[in-house]
């Protein structure tokens, strides 16, 4: 059974390692892989001096809490190295008879690099409800139709190996303090440089004062005070949260601007968990390191994002201010009078006078016509003359919410034109009702005539025997109502496609909102600076007569997953079978906003940490 040996790629220079005899530095696996750390040269007396003793067949090095072995060596057999792998120079390649070499690239834990087989996670993982590890009908399906397969030795040392390699740089760090003269082809050629090593000392001493005498203090109190401010910001997360009954909604069920603020007021309360986490990147172990770069993302990410929507909200505050009166004077007269009033009350008296040279029932057409524009008249005279003189202080309030990001003006103008087409949603919802009662109704007078009735108990249909009187009734009625279907349908089409137009716009501009909140723009500049900081998986290719390790970077699509499930969401709300049978069979539309929303929490946990764990994680920063 061949053996694996990773190998640092940058241990590869073959003209220092000829007529030489070196050790070579690393851990193993049960002799199944091997994970190179650095070599280092030696000779007999060398050997004696540094202590290296003997430990199941391995020559060991105890240095911190690392278990790093003497795995292989160049040129002489050190004493007691029998089971030790050798390694030779074939032109300029390294070999191992019987091993595999394996190239890898150590990553720097300062930069915050790591190499990982599953993709870094942009998101809490709690809220992914696509696993279907989670589900267990979907696991048993799978388990019958795949056959087991018990993994290889080298796939079950792989997640090890993966993290010594991790380890790579901590671990030569600590080796470099034990033996002065060891290989250093690794390090930065800066670094040998004995001025600026001197400089870099100096400016880690100075550092390390600042922080222990400045910075974790002043820290301290900016926290306690952000802690106050955030006690204030978690009782309106509850108030907007907050349901009366199960029956009625909360306020972000209803608000694209409520919703905005408790999006802001959960980012503002998860800072400091953020930030913490951060902070003590640095004091923890590599494993727990790893584990904070994603919310190292996360929080830097939303911070981007923040800071762009406030400087184009600032822009576009600074032109709804300077234009208010030209922008109000064309709301008021293009939206407001002519599309929802004029153009509203037009269409009302057209589908009253045969529209398209249909047809339809004269004293039903006139009463709904007649209904229709008796509430747009009510509508304009109760709510739209009010508001119109203050249409421009409405503007200059857009403008200077502005100044606390595009988003909010977006959802304060989406709550707007909700509010003012409410009468809209009306026609929609009444015109909806009706033609469902009428197809309804025709559906039970069809079965009437067919000998059925339909058992609500059990849910079917069942057959009955009906009186003549019963039949001729139903004919009647039947005949009524196929008559009034076209005038019903004629108005219930034409109020369903208005408000679905407006349902369009306000989806756009909540798209809008969601792609200045949520953005991945921090992990795409990562990924144009260093993708070996979001890995995205692992990828073994050839090159230059080495097996390579590559870490592949996350891909466009795993960064816009979230954005994925909501364009997903927004096809099965609009353009689906099932929206096309509500359509047909006159059920409301009813986006959950609040739901297709939700997904775009996904940096954010399900609740926000209470106060008193949050002055816990404070008081425990180093």
């Amino acid at each position: 059974m061949s053996t694996q040996v990773f190998w640092p790629n940058d241990l590869l220079t073959a003209y220092k390692i000829k007529n030489k005899n070196f050790l070579v530095l690393g851990t193993h696996f049960k002799k199944v892989s091997y994970v190179v750390f650095n070599i280092l040269e030696y000779s007999a007396k060398d050997y004696a001096e540094h202590g290296l003793g003997t430990h199941n067949n391995f020559l060991e090095l105890k240095i911190n809490n690392h278990d790093i072995s003497i795995i292989g060596y160049f040129g002489e057999q050190p004493p007691d190295g029998k089971e030790l792998l050798k390694f030779e120079l074939s032109g300029n390649q390294i070999i191992s008879y019987g091993s595999l070499i394996v190239i890898y690239q150590p990553p720097v834990p300062q930069k915050m690099q790591f190499i990982s087989k599953d993709p870094i996670s942009i998101s809490i993982s709690a809220r992914d409800s696509t696993n279907l590890e989670s589900d267990p009908k979907f696991t048993e399906l799978l388990k019958g139709h795949v056959s087991p397969r018990e993994p290889s030795p080298q796939e079950q040392s792989l997640e090890m190996a993966i993290e010594m390699m991790n380890e790579c740089w901590n671990i030569r760090n600590s080796l470099v303090k034990r033996y002065p003269d060891i290989q250093k082809s690794w390090e930065y050629s800066s670094i040998r440089n004995m001025y600026l090593t001197k400089l870099s000392q100096y400016q880690s001493h100075f550092t390390n004062h600042f922080n222990r005498c400045v910075a974790i203090p002043l820290t301290k109190i900016i926290l306690y005070t952000y802690i106050t401010i955030r006690h204030f910001s978690l009782t309106i997360i509850k108030i907007l949260n907050k349901k009366v009954s199960d029956d009625l909604p909360s306020l972000i069920e209803l608000s694209a601007t409520a919703q905005q603020i408790d999006l802001r007021l959960q980012q503002f309360c998860h800072f400091p968990i953020q930030f913490i986490r951060t902070m003590r990147g640095s004091h923890e172990s590599l494993s727990l390191q790893i584990e904070q770069f994603s919310e190292y993302i996360r929080l830097y990410n939303t911070l981007w994002l923040i800071i762009n929507d406030v400087t184009i909200g600032v822009a576009i505050g600074a032109f709804l201010i300077e234009n208010q009166q030209m922008i109000s004077s064309a709301f008021e007269e293009y939206i407001v009078s002519k599309i929802l009033f004029s153009d509203l009350n037009n269409i009302s008296i057209w589908l009253m006078n045969s529209p398209g040279g249909v047809k339809l029932n004269n004293e039903l057409s006139a009463f709904l016509s007649d209904l229709f524009r008796w509430i747009i008249l009510f509508w304009k005279l109760s709510l739209i003359d009010p508001i119109s003189p203050f249409f421009k202080h409405i503007v200059y309030i857009l403008g200077i919410s502005s100044t606390f990001g595009a988003t909010l003006s977006i959802a304060i103008f989406s709550d707007f034109l909700s509010v003012i087409t409410f009468h809209i949603y009306c026609f929609y919802c009444g015109s909806a009702r009706i033609f469902n009662w009428q197809l309804n109704i025709l559906l039970s007078l069809f079965h009437l005539f067919c000998g059925q009735k339909r058992n609500i108990l059990r849910n079917r249909i069942d057959s009955n025997d009906y009186e003549l009187d019963q039949i001729l009734l139903g004919t009647l009625l039947f005949t009524v109502l196929v008559f009034l279907l076209p005038t019903v349908l004629a108005f219930y089409l034409t109020f369903a496609i208005t408000e679905l137009t407006i349902m369009l716009v306000t989806g756009i501009m909540e798209l809008v909102m969601s792609l200045l909140n949520h953005f991945p723009i921090f992990i795409l500049l990562l990924r144009l600076k260093d993708c070996k900081r979001i890995p995205g998986g692992l990828k073994f290719i050839t090159e230059n007569d080495y097996i390579k390790l590559k870490t592949e970077p996350l891909t466009i699509v795993q960064m816009f997953i979230p954005f994925t499930n909501v364009l997903k969401k927004l096809k099965k709300s609009y353009i689906s079978t099932n929206t096309l049978k509500n359509i047909v069979t006159g059920h409301p539309i009813h986006v959950q906003r609040n739901k297709l929303y939700k997904l775009l929490y996904s940096a954010l946990p399900l609740s926000p940490i209470s106060t008193s764990n949050l002055l816990k994680e404070v008081k425990n920063i180093a």
